[in-house]
Parts: structure tokens; C-alpha cells; sequence
């Protein structure tokens, strides 16, 4: 994994991030700002909340390494250095 959360950003993640339904940006606007491909906005929808390397390769039908390429391309694009950046640029 290029990055394990720490428990309680996994608990943010869990308990806060579900009740700000109404402060989040449309991913959409992410990968529009940010130009993202249509893989890279998958990678990432799943990637901000959590989801480990593995369980994205399974549910992209991609391998770990395609993932992994992603995830860093994600870390350029969005001129970011971890997870928690990334849950920033969706969060009000």
C-alpha cells in the first residue's frame, strides 16, 4: 500500500464524512478542475475514502500496479503529498 490512514482519519471517515453530504463538491467538478481522467476520477473516488490498493484493484478490475500508477499521477495532478490532502480538496 503507498499509504495506510490512521485510525482516526478511518473513524472521520466513517463517522463525519457521511453527515457533510451537503459540504461536498461534486467529484465531477474534481475531475473537470483537475483534469483526471475517467480512471484517475474512479481511482480517486475510491482512494479519498479508504479504499486500499487491493480493494480498488478488485473493484476497477485493474491490477494493483495500474492502481498504484494512478494513485501517484493522482498525487501530481492534484499537487498533493497524501490521503488526507485529497479529502481537503473535497471538503468545504
Amino acid at each position: 500500500e503507498l499509504l495506510s490512514l490512521p485510525i482516526s482519519l478511518n473513524k472521520f471517515l466513517i463517522n463525519v464524512l457521511p453527515k457533510r453530504k451537503n459540504d461536498i463538491i461534486d467529484l465531477g467538478s474534481i475531475q473537470e478542475n483537475f483534469d483526471l481522467t475517467d480512471i484517475e476520477a474512479d481511482v480517486f473516488r475510491f482512494y479519498v475514502v479508504g479504499e486500499t490498493i487491493s480493494e480498488i484493484t478488485e473493484k476497477l478490475s485493474r491490477s494493483p500496479k495500474t492502481i498504484e500508477f494512478h494513485v501517484r499521477e493522482l498525487y501530481k495532478k492534484l499537487n498533493v503529498s497524501n490521503r488526507v490532502d485529497m479529502l481537503r480538496l473535497i471538503l468545504k
